[in-house]
């Protein structure tokens, strides 16, 4: 809502600096404070609401003390009537770019914001002016640079490209909101974008299973190297025994009666140990330690 003067432009005659943003309610009403202030243009004078979301308009006189009044607006020839006012139109609106392989593994992906302006109305189109600003979808609070928009004459068009950072690690939905300020109002428009650095998931789940499969090859190694380690003692008793019963017989030593000496020195509750089948008592006992000694 602004106050504007006399003027074919009403970007030249309305007063931008003290226009103000007023929220509609759900039944088209709205209120607000009015700001009045000489505009750049001689009265007569009018109050203009425009609309953020389409071209429309509607104005209401109002008087203003002190103000200089003219009888055609200013900027027209006299006798002559005024041309349709510049009118500028958003077009061609889009984000472009996808992701790299560095950014899977967190680099910051770029895009490249597009848009075009075209003056459809009838007189020069100056005094424009572009805001972006881009960020997480819903919370664009990163604000851009926008390129000088220029004028822009009756039926000519050009074309705008913004680059867009959107941060190391980004992930999720992004988007890139705009506002044009031009003669006719302001218009919002933006465009929607994606990125995800999937490596940085995908990488650390492939270590976690590479220490894991190595800690179950470990396990294995080691139990099938006492397994084998155990089987290997028992040839080696066995070749041990076998090479000492040789040795005595080559010493010319009986080995019926040597094993009668050995179970006639053990004593009783020894002999009844082996009975039993139990090494235990045969293994501890010094004496027998001496009699295979004295033996070898």
């Amino acid at each position: 809502m602004e106050v504007c003067g006399s003027h074919v432009s009403s970007a030249l005659g309305c007063d931008d600096a003290t226009a103000v943003d007023i929220e509609v309610d759900a039944s088209g009403s709205f209120s607000g404070p009015l700001h009045v202030a000489r505009p750049p243009a001689p009265c007569p004078c009018t109050v203009r609401v425009r609309s953020n979301i389409d071209d429309s308009s509607i104005t209401t006189p109002i008087e203003i003390t002190d103000m200089d009044v003219t009888a055609e607006p200013i900027g027209q020839a006299p006798g002559t009537t005024s041309a349709p006012d510049a009118h500028v139109v958003v077009s061609d609106v889009e984000l472009t770019g996808d992701s790299t392989w560095t950014t899977w593994f967190g680099a910051s992906p770029t895009r490249t914001f597009h848009y075009t302006l075209t003056n459809d109305g009838g007189t020069l189109a100056d005094d424009m002016a572009v805001g972006l600003s881009a960020g997480p979808q819903g919370d664009p609070n990163q604000v851009l640079r926008a390129p000088p928009t220029g004028s822009l004459e009756p039926g000519e068009s050009r074309s705008y490209e913004v680059p867009v950072d959107l941060g190391p690690f980004a992930h999720g939905d992004f988007e890139v909101a705009a506002r044009l300020v031009a003669p006719q109002g302001s218009q919002r428009f933006g465009a929607e974008t994606s990125s995800f650095p999937w490596m940085v998931l995908i990488v650390p789940g492939l270590i976690l299973l590479e220490v894991l499969l190595l800690a179950g090859r470990n396990a294995l190694r080691t139990r099938v190297q006492r397994s084998s380690e155990a089987s290997s003692i028992a040839p080696a008793v066995a070749a041990a025994a076998v090479a000492r019963l040789e040795g005595t017989r080559a010493a010319g030593v009986d080995a019926r009666s040597l094993a009668g000496r050995v179970v006639a020195r053990l004593p009783r509750d020894a002999g009844a140990g082996a009975a039993a089948g139990t090494d235990t008592a045969d293994d501890a006992d010094p004496r027998r330690s001496e009699l295979v000694g004295s033996a070898d």
